[in-house]
C-alpha cells in the first residue's frame, strides 16, 4: 500500500508544496493504520517501509527530497520502533522474521546516512554498521532477494564511506572489499545489470575519494586518479542509455570534476581541463533545460571556475579569462537566496580571485587588481560571518596579488 510512496510522489507536478501535501496525507493515514497494526507483525513492517520512504522525501540524503531532515529522522525512528521488537522475537515465524530484519536494517542504514550528513560520524557508523550486521545475518540464512542483494552491497558500500569519515582505514578497506564482492557476484549472474554497476563505481569513488583525501604524494594521487577512471568507465554506458535522466547526469559530471581535482593535484592540468570541461558540459545542458534551477546554474558556476584555474596551470590565459569570467557571471545571475548560503558566496569571491590570476597572466593589469578587489570584499564578508576554516583562497591570500596594485585596497 506505501511501498510505492515515493515513486507516487517523485513526478509530482508542483514541486515542494504538492510533495509537503501528499506527505502530510500518508503520515496522517500511517498514526491510523497504527492502531490497527498492534498485534499484526506484516502490518508494522509494511507501516515501517511506509515510515522510511516518507523520511527519504523529508530528507534523504543524496537524493532529491523536501529538506526536513528533522523529519526525516523522526520518520526513521517511528519506523525502527515499530519493527525493532519483532526481531529475533520468537512469536514472529518466518518469513515475517526476515522480513522484519531486512526492514529495520534498511532503517538503520537510513538514519545512519542522515547522521553522516550532519557530521555525526560516530553515531552514524554506530547505526550503519547495526544495519549492516543485520543484512550480513539475513544473507547467512539463505539467498536474497535480487533488490535485497542490492541493498546488502549497497549498505557495506555505505559502511565503508563513514568509516573512511571517522578514519577508520582497516575496516574501511575491508567493507569496500565486501561490498565489491556482492556486487560482482550479482553481476557474475545478472550481467548488466545497472544497479549493480552503478554501486560497483560508488566503490571505485570512495576508494578515489580516500587517496585523494589522505595526502600529496604522487603515488598516492596516481591511486585517486585510476580509482576515479574506473568509475567514470563504469558508469559511462549507464549515463550514455539514460541520456535523459538528470540525477545520473549529474552524478557523472560531479565524477569527472572529482578526477580533475586529482589531476590537479598531480600537476597534470590539461588533463584536468579536459576533466572539468566535460563536467560543464554536462551541467551546462541540464541548467539549459532546467534554467530556473539555482543551484545547478551555482554548479555550473563552480566547475567552470575550477576549470579556468586548470586553463590557467596549463598556460592558456586567454581560456583562463573566459572561463573565469563566465563563472563570474554565473554567479552574479544567481538569486539573491543563493548567495546568503555561504559556500556559494564564498566560491563567488574564490571566482573573482582566479579572474583577477588569468587577467593578470594576460597582462590586463588593471581588470585583474578590479577583480580581487571584488574578491577582497567577498572573502571578508564570509570570513566575517563564518570564518574560512581551512581554505585555499582567503584575504591574505588576494592582499598578496593586490601589493602589485597601484589603487589602494579595501579596509
Amino acid at each position: 500500500m506505501l511501498r510505492d510512496l515515493q515513486k507516487a510522489i517523485a513526478p509530482l507536478p508542483g514541486g515542494t508544496a504538492a510533495r509537503r501535501m501528499v506527505v502530510q496525507n500518508a503520515l496522517d493515514s500511517l498514526r491510523r493504520l497504527i492502531v490497527e497494526a498492534q498485534g499484526d507483525a506484516e502490518l508494522q513492517i509494511e507501516l515501517a517501509g511506509g515510515y522510511r520512504s516518507i523520511g527519504d522525501i523529508q530528507g534523504r540524503p543524496y537524493s532529491s527530497n523536501l529538506g526536513d531532515p528533522k523529519s526525516a529522522r523522526e520518520s526513521y525512528d517511528h519506523g525502527i520502533a515499530l519493527v525493532k521488537d519483532l526481531v529475533g522475537n520468537p512469536k514472529v515465524a518466518e518469513p515475517t522474521q526476515s522480513h522484519a530484519v531486512a526492514a529495520l536494517a534498511q532503517l538503520y542504514q537510513r538514519k545512519g546516512t542522515l547522521l553522516a550528513s550532519q557530521d555525526d560520524d560516530a553515531q552514524a557508523e554506530i547505526l550503519v554498521a547495526k544495519g549492516v550486521g543485520l543484512m550480513d545475518q539475513l544473507a547467512a540464512r539463505g539467498p536474497l532477494d535480487p533488490e535485497l542483494q542490492i541493498t546488502h552491497a549497497a549498505m557495506h558500500s555505505q559502511l565503508a564511506q563513514v568509516q573512511r569519515f571517522v578514519d577508520k582505514v582497516e575496516p574501511f578497506f575491508n567493507s569496500l572489499a565486501t561490498a565489491r564482492r556482492l556486487y560482482l557476484a550479482i553481476l557474475a549472474s545478472r550481467p548488466g545489470e545497472e544497479a549493480a554497476t552503478s554501486g560497483l563505481a560508488t566503490t571505485y569513488l570512495e576508494e578515489g575519494t580516500y587517496y585523494f583525501e589522505r595526502d600529496e604524494e604522487a603515488a598516492t594521487l596516481q591511486q585517486a586518479i585510476a580509482a576515479f577512471r574506473r568509475a567514470l568507465e563504469l558508469q559511462q554506458p549507464i549515463v550514455m542509455k539514460h541520456g535523459d535522466d538528470a540525477r545520473l547526469r549529474r552524478n557523472f559530471a560531479a565524477h569527472h570534476a572529482n578526477l580533475a581535482a586529482a589531476l590537479m593535484r598531480a600537476k597534470q592540468p590539461r588533463d584536468a581541463a579536459n576533466a572539468y570541461r566535460q563536467a560543464v558540459q554536462i551541467l551546462s545542458e541540464l541548467s539549459g533545460r532546467d534554467p530556473t534551477n539555482a543551484q545547478l546554474r551555482a554548479e555550473v558556476a563552480i566547475v567552470t571556475g575550477s576549470m579556468s584555474k586548470a586553463l590557467l596551470a596549463n598556460g592558456d590565459a586567454a581560456a583562463a579569462v573566459a572561463a573565469a569570467q563566465q563563472a563570474v557571471e554565473g554567479y552574479n545571475s544567481l538569486p539573491e537566496g543563493s548567495l546568503r548560503d555561504l559556500n556559494t558566496r564564498y566560491k563567488q569571491g574564490v571566482a573573482y580571485y582566479l579572474l583577477g590570476q588569468a587577467l593578470a597572466a594576460g597582462h590586463q593589469h588593471q581588470r585583474a587588481c578590479t577583480a580581487w578587489r571584488r574578491s577582497l570584499v567577498i572573502l571578508k564578508e564570509v570570513q566575517s560571518r563564518n570564518g574560512l576554516g581551512r581554505t585555499g583562497t582567503t584575504p591574505d591570500v588576494v592582499l598578496q596579488s593586490l601589493r602589485r596594485c597601484e589603487a589602494p585596497t579595501p579596509d
